[in-house]
């Protein structure tokens, strides 16, 4: 709502989202002379992050303030109240995404995690949906996180034909869930002990469900996560 940002949530929604990663293989690509292809973080921003700058760039990059004191009142106006635009609408953007597939595979292992939605909204004290401003001293901000129809998988490939000959039940099966969490932006300001920062969770109905095919198919992805990690830390 370009019209209305400073009095409804700007929405924003993502459909069919779909992430399929390998734990054995190794994340950095390689080039043809078997060096990383990967760049540092130097390399990406094109300086080096200790270079100095050259004369003619530090004085182009210096404020106008500095040069011409007198004209910049007006300037720092208009710039404060376009920061705090952008800043509520922000605080107030509600995220949408639908139809999640999230696949990680090893070997003959392949866990699965789908979602039908998921949801990030403001909310207020009584943890409504709405345009809302950040709260007392403390600047608290409330969010509602809902997920629909999570389900997690466990099932065994078969690696000749790469596919799954036959489906486990899920491990884990939530018609919704619903999170609550409360943020304090400023937490000096608060008078009581609570946490900064305090989670809620709300589960209105839980299905779980463990084979022996799926227990020793956690074991060996287990295993496997553990000799990726070591293989990184190397």
């Amino acid at each position: 709502p370009w019209l209305k940002l400073q009095s409804e949530p700007i929405e924003v929604l993502v459909d069919m989202v779909e992430v399929v990663a390998s734990v054995g293989e190794s994340s950095g690509a390689a080039t043809s002379d078997g060096s990383e292809s990967s760049p540092t973080r130097s390399q990406m921003a094109g300086t080096s992050p200790t270079a100095p700058l050259p004369p003619s760039a530090s004085s182009a990059v210096e404020p106008p303030q500095a040069q011409q004191p007198h004209q910049g009142a007006p300037h720092q106006q208009t710039s404060s109240w376009v920061q705090s635009l952008v800043h509520r609408a922000l605080l107030n953007t509600n995220l949408r995404v639908r139809n999640v597939i999230v696949k990680l595979i090893d070997g003959r292992v392949v866990a699965s995690l789908s979602l039908r939605s998921l949801e990030i909204a403001s909310a207020d004290r009584r943890w409504s949906k709405g345009f809302v401003e950040l709260d007392g001293p403390s600047r608290a901000l409330r969010k509602l996180v809902e997920l629909e129809d999570l389900t997690l998988c466990l099932d065994e490939l078969n690696e000749r034909e790469q596919r799954v000959a036959r489906f486990e039940r899920p491990l884990l099966r939530a018609p919704l869930i619903a999170l609550r969490a409360e943020f304090h932006l400023n937490p000096a300001a608060r008078l009581d002990r609570c946490p900064t920062l305090a989670f809620a969770v709300q589960c209105h109905r839980l299905d779980a469900s463990l084979s022996e095919t799926q227990l020793v198919l956690l074991a060996a992805f287990a295993q496997a996560l553990q000799a990726a990690a070591a293989t990184r830390a190397e």
